[in-house]
């Protein structure tokens, strides 16, 4: 019954493998290493704290003796983009324009283009970047960037072919294997995507270019594939991975992700509590996991489908599952919603559900 769950079974329809997978070693290439890895690893432990002014100091320590340390100016952006009250937009303009300065180095390009909201800039100002030669390693990272445009605009050949070019440059970048593992588990490649995210978590956990909230979102996927695989202990052990990772850091649940992240994290509790058993507990979760989500928004929707579903095969009830039905097509019919085929999937499902209970209801 686990896979009725709407957020899990979007992974659950396919599940093949490719085969095993190689395992490869982290590396630090010139592009992100640390020219002092013990100050580097502590401004990311306070980074992922929320220790902001602590982490603004350790980066101007590394940064005066390396300035176009691509890790450290990273982290420095993103302190900048969590800044309370932080305009993006400002922040991409600045950033547009210290590219733009004669002389300037292509790192700042490469920054500007994390910012830049157009797709096709941002595409322009990473080849700007890759053009200067500046070594194998810059190369590496500047295809790994192409290949994070090319997944938004939805051309999935062009991300690969770009991810492709960046491992062969950089095989154990750390960043781009990331990246492999979610396209894995994008092409229902399940099986592969386990392999690739175990590993990549191991070498990841202490890396300073990996924060702390993207190595708790890998943990959580991993749960959510192991639970596509129906291997319902393995997906247990990779959230307890989780709570053992913040725990080792001392720090406070989600101490820098954002409220999505720690929904997903309740939608997979939630699967599993399900299939123990316990649905009033798994129905908790998911209705806290939907005040953390916009109820516009996909995952919002999927809650409601997951709400539906609870109440009508783990609670049988089923007057609450036609209400809990009915609400699930009004949210889908809303205009302007736009719903992925997936989606519409769910929305089909949800008419033949509530049409049986309401052809079995009492009259």
């Amino acid at each position: 019954m686990r896979r009725a769950l709407g957020l899990l079974f979007v992974i659950a329809t396919a599940c093949g493998s490719s085969g095993p997978v190689v395992e490869w070693e982290a590396t630090e290439t010139a592009a992100w290493q640390h020219t002092n890895r013990e100050l580097m690893v502590d401004a990311r432990i306070a980074f992922d704290a929320g220790e902001r002014k602590d982490a603004r100091r350790l980066l101007a320590r590394i940064l005066l003796a390396n300035p176009d340390l691509l890790t450290a100016r990273f982290m420095l952006q993103e302190l900048d983009l969590t800044a309370p009250g932080a305009d993006v937009a400002v922040l991409a303009a600045s950033a547009r324009a210290r590219a733009a300065e004669p002389g300037a180095a292509p790192i700042e390009a490469l920054l500007a283009a994390r910012l830049e909201p157009d797709g096709e800039a941002a595409r322009l100002l990473v080849e700007g970047a890759l053009a200067a030669n500046l070594g194998t390693d810059f190369a590496a990272a500047c295809r790994y960037a192409l290949a994070h445009l090319a997944l938004e605009r939805g051309d999935g050949a062009a991300a690969r072919n770009a991810l492709d070019v960046s491992l062969e440059l950089d095989p154990g970048g750390l960043r781009a294997r990331r990246l492999e593992a979610r396209l894995a588990a994008a092409d229902g490649e399940a099986a592969r995507a386990d392999a690739l995210l175990d590993h990549w978590l191991d070498l990841s956990e202490e890396a300073p270019e990996i924060s702390g909230e993207v190595w708790y979102a890998a943990c959580v996927e991993l749960s959510t594939v192991r639970a596509a695989l129906d291997d319902s202990d393995g997906a247990r052990e990779a959230l307890a991975r989780l709570e053992a990772g913040r725990a080792a850091l001392g720090a406070t649940p989600f101490p820098a992700a954002p409220r999505a992240q720690e929904a997903d994290a309740l939608f997979a509790r939630a699967a599993l509590d399900a299939e123990d058993g316990e649905p009033m507990a798994a129905l908790e979760k998911v209705r806290a996991a939907r005040k953390l989500v916009d109820e516009d928004s996909r995952a919002g929707r999927l809650a409601m489908v997951d709400e539906a579903l609870l109440a009508e095969l783990f609670l049988d009830r089923d007057l609450d599952a036609a209400a809990a039905w009915r609400a699930v097509l009004e949210r889908f019919d809303q205009p302007g919603s736009e719903v992925d085929f997936d989606e519409l999937l769910r929305a089909l499902e949800a008419r033949v559900r509530l049409a049986r209970l309401e052809a079995n209801a009492p009259k």
